[in-house]
């Protein structure tokens, strides 16, 4: 099995970006660029954004995950890919059983967002708790495939499997995934109506020429410069971009 993680902890150089890449997905993780923005009040540390990318007999794994008021994102994904190197899930009960055992935090205030999607040939499945987005993208347009809400994971205690956003779809040819927290969608902090939002994300795949690596990093520089000359950049981005071979 292969893993790439990303953990905001690691990176907090404002302006600078983690890049990475695995059997064919790629990841952007980046801390910001304006360390006065009004999100500064809500955080724990600079960069409370992590990802994991996993791959294992043809399968993937891909997460993102946003912490609230500290670390529990970090430490939410580094819970993960321990838990996925001992055995990789195959089902959303498999990632149900993962999210009941809890994870350590070291801040109880702490919570986080998570997407994460199991990919399995044209299959996507899985699980959304709080407002990061999973979207599709392809000649039908743009689709968001979990609504985002207000359920959130903290340590400790097991997930709320009773409040969880499951999602279940499949890709059809010429279609991409991409995985995103809020910072693309709330670049101009909390204010989605003034940032990215879905035909940004499909003008941006209909412009890569079905490169993941151009989509994705397309995506991320846009959200750090801001839309309509409005801020950008205000949050931290944890993104991750897929469009399978043909």
């Amino acid at each position: 099995m292969e893993q790439l993680t990303l953990l905001g902890s690691s990176h907090t150089d404002y302006g600078q970006s983690a890049r990475g890449a695995l059997n064919g997905a790629c990841a952007w993780l980046h801390v910001g660029l304006d360390p006065n923005s009004p999100g500064r009040f809500n955080k724990g540390q600079p960069n409370e954004d992590a990802l994991l990318l996993a791959h294992h007999e043809g399968r993937m794994l891909l997460a993102v995950a946003d912490g609230h008021f500290g670390n529990a994102g970090c430490e939410l994904i580094a819970h993960l890919a321990q838990a996925v190197s001992a055995r990789f899930p195959s089902r959303v009960s498999d990632l149900s059983f993962l999210l009941m055992q809890g994870f350590d935090t070291a801040d109880g205030r702490s919570g986080s967002s998570l997407t994460v999607a199991l990919v399995d040939g044209p299959s996507v499945l899985g699980l959304c708790f709080g407002d990061s987005w999973i979207v599709s993208a392809g000649p039908a347009g743009s689709l968001l495939r979990c609504l985002p809400n207000d359920h959130f994971l903290h340590g400790h205690q097991p997930a709320p499997l009773d409040r969880v956003q499951p999602f279940q779809f499949r890709l059809e040819p010429g279609e991409g995934l991409l995985l995103c927290s809020d910072g693309v969608h709330e670049c101009c902090y909390r204010q989605p109506e003034l940032s990215l939002s879905l035909p940004h994300l499909q003008a941006a795949f209909e412009a890569c020429a079905g490169s993941a690596e151009v989509w994705g990093d397309t995506v991320v520089q846009s959200a750090l410069r801001g839309v309509g000359g409005n801020p950008g950049g205000q949050d931290n981005i944890a993104l991750i971009s897929w469009i399978p071979a043909l």
